[in-house]
């Protein structure tokens, strides 16, 4: 498994360009798709979207119905703001 390694992010007017270490090991005939989620920029492959999703959703089946429940407030109504 790899570890987090720092790289560097460059730019022109039209796009973003990210280098990364060779043992990454990345098929450069291969498309991918990329995402992000707050801070987080993903890659997936594009040939295996739908088993990268289908994992995820594997992984969040494996969580109780009641996970976090007792973080979250009674009701999420009650604590909105009246406009």
């Amino acid at each position: 498994m790899l570890t987090a390694q720092k790289i560097k992010i460059t730019s022109n007017d039209k796009a973003y360009s990210i280098n990364l270490p060779k043992d990454f090991n990345l098929n450069l005939n291969e498309e991918f798709y990329v995402n992000k989620i707050g801070d987080v920029v993903m890659m997936t492959p594009a040939a295996r979207l739908a088993d990268t999703l289908e994992q995820g959703a594997k992984i969040l089946s494996e969580f109780a119905p009641d996970f976090m429940s007792d973080s979250l407030p009674e009701s999420i109504e009650a604590a909105r703001e009246e406009l």
